[in-house]
């Protein structure tokens, strides 16, 4: 019988003959007749439903890991630079300098200052606070551009022509795929039953079999299944007394560790010598540099740790502080040029405005928050803001009332040392140091590239409508296309300032820095002798003693960071006092609990 379907005589399994476009017959199941039709579309909701059901029941709520920098490079030279109504003060890190001079060193400087210590914590704080913004997992929108750019790819190509093409099933399986790999390829499944569907709603579509029916519920599927993808993508997302050969001494004073002599002069080579003589390190090739600070009118501060200096003190050097007026705020770097053919420097810049060298880099420059009465738990969302909170009492100390910080960072050549670096100022504009993971980075770009790649084919799917099929010119724009998209990711990527990173849950730091910071109170508590009065030393030894039996209690691990006595974010320090010890623990801040010991 022509033209209609004819149960074969006898059969019982749903077979069905239904006439093919070239006059023949083809024989097709009637389960699968069944499941093309509207019932497919019905079961594909049914299993996203059901699969967004599951996964809100097994996930909840669930806080993503953080992606924290791994710095794997130190600075030559880290330094803070504090500048307010002509007085300037330069707190320089000794551990970098003092390498390979048995830590002496000499710094020219505009006039006499007054030489303090700063605390060993200062620039670790810096640097925690100051740390770079981490890119991990961006929100892959290139998936919903793949998932979007596929179904409007079907929708302006596909008609009735009775033949599949190879773009039909790359659009379908694009489309699955935007579905499928959301949430870390989690939602495969789905990606599945999408490609699918669209599979053989374009078969039907292509033969003229596809009734309206189903052709309102496909329409309807993708904006449920943007629906869904959506909100996935979301969770996503620091008057003088002579001493002849034309050297005077200016000053001396004791900073800490350190003892530190002010002298100025006439002569250079006298300068030289002396310093020579006493155990600094000054070629013959720093004279000509001493002479012309001599004329500028400039001092030069050198400092060496004391000889009552106990090992354990010099093996923890603190920075030294160094308060003094001056015309413009200045970094000093002729002396330091001196037969260095490269320096990398950190400075961080405290003022009114955002700070700018030459031969460095602004890589951050945000406003800081000075805590108040009236801050309280609050201070740590003002972080979230983007300020830079002043909570470290030796940050506070060193750079009071200043509005901004800017951290700069330079790597210079012997030609750029010739000169002191003077500091300018710009205003104010927020500066966030941005870096990438590998997987951050091609999200990141995959996002633009993906997407604009998608469009582009899709302003040339009516040119391959035609029954003949598109021509060779468009064919080859779209091949260009996709080469051209393959090229610009791979370039970008390679531009973006990609590092290394270590994943930690959001809170864990915060909770590990508890435990341990509770682990040292009760080694103190178990460790010190009642009967005898409570010291440093007597607290530092039952610390030595007790701490590493408590830690092995708290984790069944190794912490993910070493706790250690230093004034900076997670650690804790000693202070002592007329009747007694001060034990201070430092939150994720740098602020300080202080806890009067015995307790």
């Amino acid at each position: 019988m022509t033209g209609r379907a004819q149960r074969s005589g006898g059969s019982t399994d749903g077979t069905v003959t239904v006439p093919s476009d070239d006059g023949g017959c083809v024989r097709v199941s009637g389960f699968f007749r069944r499941c093309t039709g509207t019932g497919l579309a019905v079961l594909f909701l049914a299993i996203l439903i059901l699969g967004t059901g599951s996964r809100a029941l097994a996930d909840g709520k669930v806080f993503p890991s953080r992606a924290e920098a791994v710095e794997v490079r130190m600075p030559d030279q880290r330094a803070l630079l504090w500048w307010s109504n002509g007085v300037e003060r330069l707190v320089i890190e000794s551990r970098f300098i003092g390498q390979g001079t048995n830590f002496a060193w000499v710094v020219p400087l505009p006039a006499v200052p007054k030489v303090e210590p700063a605390t060993s914590g200062l620039f670790p704080t810096l640097v925690w606070l100051m740390r770079p913004e981490v890119i991990h997992a961006p929100t892959p929108w290139w998936l919903l551009g793949l998932f979007l750019g596929g179904i409007t790819w079907l929708s302006l190509t596909v008609h009735a022509d009775g033949r599949m093409r190879a773009m039909d099933w790359c659009a379908a399986v694009a489309a699955g795929v935007g579905c499928g790999a959301a949430e870390q390829g989690s939602m495969a499944p789905v990606g599945v039953v999408v490609g699918g569907t669209l599979v053989l709603a374009v078969y039907r579509a292509r033969h003229g079999r596809l009734k309206p029916l189903e052709g309102i519920l496909l329409i309807l599927i993708p904006p449920l299944v943007a629906g869904f993808f959506l909100p996935a993508l979301a969770t996503t997302k620091a008057g003088g007394v002579g001493v002849g050969h034309s050297v005077d001494v200016l000053d001396r004073q004791l900073a800490g560790v350190f003892e530190t002599t002010t002298l100025t002069g006439t002569n250079p080579a006298a300068i030289r010598e002396w310093l020579t003589t006493r155990g600094y390190q000054m070629p013959v090739e720093t004279e000509p540099v001493i002479a012309e600070y001599l004329r500028e009118g400039w001092v030069f501060v050198a400092s060496r740790v004391r000889r009552d200096a106990s090992e354990t003190n010099v093996a923890s050097l603190h920075p030294l502080s160094f308060t003094f007026p001056a015309r413009e705020p200045v970094y000093p770097l002729r002396l330091t040029g001196v037969g260095n053919d490269r320096l990398e420097v950190d400075l961080f810049v405290f003022g009114a405005e955002r700070a700018a060298m030459d031969g460095f880099r602004v890589v951050e420059c945000r406003r800081t928050k000075f805590p108040t009465a009236e801050s309280g738990e609050d201070f740590l969302g003002r972080w979230a803001e983007g300020l830079m909170p002043m909570a470290h009492e030796g940050l506070q100390a060193v750079a009071p009332g200043s509005a901004v910080v800017s951290r700069l960072q330079g790597t210079l050549d012997g030609s750029q040392m010739r000169r002191d670096a003077v500091i300018r100022w710009q205003g104010f504009a927020e500066v966030r140091d941005v870096r990438y993971s590998w997987s951050g980075a091609w999200v990141s770009v995959a996002n633009w590239t993906v997407n604009g790649l998608c469009l582009v084919l899709v302003c040339l799917a009516p040119l391959f409508r035609g029954p003949g099929g598109p021509t060779r010119p468009v064919v080859q724009v779209a091949c260009a296309s996709i080469a051209l998209a393959l090229v610009v990711s791979g370039v970008w990527v390679a531009t973006l300032p990609v590092t290394i990173v270590r994943l930690q849950g959001r809170y864990s730091t915060e909770i590990e820095r508890e435990r341990q910071q509770w682990a040292i109170r009760h080694a103190i508590h178990e460790g010190r002798d009642v009967n005898a009065p409570i010291t440093l030393n007597s607290v530092r030894e039952a610390i030595r003693q007790r701490f590493p039996m408590h830690q092995s209690w708290i984790r069944f691990r190794s912490p993910p960071f070493p706790i250690h006595e230093e004034d900076s974010p997670f650690n804790y320090s000693l202070r002592g006092r007329s009747n007694g010890v001060d034990l201070l623990l430092y939150d994720s801040l740098g602020a300080a609990e202080v806890i009067p010991l015995p307790e």
